[in-house]
Parts: C-alpha cells; sequence; structure tokens
C-alpha cells in the first residue's frame, strides 16, 4: 500500500488559508471540498480536517482517516496542479469508506478537474489463483 508523502500533503496554515481565500468550495452531505488551482502544475496536494460539529476525537479521527484513504484510492486519476482541502461534516451516523469514497469521487466530478471521470476501473488481480489442490491422481 502506498503511503501518504509529506509532499502530497497541506501541512501549514498560510497553506490552507490560501485555498479557503483564494479557491472554491463544493458542499456535500459528508464532506465539503476546497479546491485551487495552483500555477506550478506539481502534484496536487491534499489537506483534511473536521469540522467543530463533530464531536469525540474518535469520530473526528475516523473521518480524517476516511476521507485521507478516499483521496488515496483516487488520487491517480486526479489531475496535478491543485491544492485540495476535504473538511468532514458532521452527520448522523458514522460513514463507511463506500460511503466517503463516493462522496469524495461526486465532489471532485462537480469541481470539474480536467481528465477525471471519477469512474473507478475494476482492478485486476496481481495473480490468478492456482484451482484447490485435488487428491485424486489422473
Amino acid at each position: 500500500m502506498p503511503t501518504f508523502p509529506k509532499s502530497a500533503r497541506l501541512r501549514l496554515n498560510r497553506e490552507f488559508g490560501r485555498v479557503y481565500r483564494k479557491g472554491r468550495f463544493i458542499p456535500g452531505r459528508v464532506a465539503v471540498l476546497h479546491i485551487w488551482k495552483r500555477s506550478d502544475g506539481r502534484c496536487t496536494r491534499l489537506g483534511v480536517t473536521t469540522s467543530r460539529e463533530v464531536k469525540g476525537a474518535v469520530r473526528r479521527n475516523r473521518m480524517r482517516r476516511l476521507l485521507r484513504e478516499s483521496f488515496r484510492l483516487l488520487s491517480p486519476d486526479i489531475p496535478p496542479g491543485y491544492d485540495l482541502v476535504l473538511v468532514g461534516r458532521n452527520v448522523k451516523e458514522s460513514p463507511t469508506l463506500a460511503e466517503v469514497d463516493r462522496e469524495v469521487r461526486r465532489l471532485l466530478r462537480k469541481a470539474g478537474l480536467p481528465g477525471f471521470s471519477g469512474d473507478r476501473k475494476k482492478a485486476e488481480p496481481d495473480h490468478v489463483q492456482d484451482p484447490p489442490f485435488s487428491d485424486t491422481i489422473l
């Protein structure tokens, strides 16, 4: 599983602030996407935060992990040169990874990123599994 390198993260307060000020936002049920097109065209970076309305550190951390994982799965399809901030929202029931992934994909499509369709291709297995071993001798 690939890691989430520091070069692909927004870490400083001023980086988050720049995306909030200069970018645009797209609200969703589970998360809000803030997006800003950088002029340098380097790798797309992500910042993740959660709303203060999400009570409890466990729920906030889980929401951040789900948003990060969803971005990691979609990152090969996202064109370079963007700063994204995903803000987890307070929902009554804790969402699953599938729900968060569907929501993030919908938000990215709505953002109109060039070349991003959000359609995930079925992954081919890395290896073909052998049939179960049989005791019968031919």
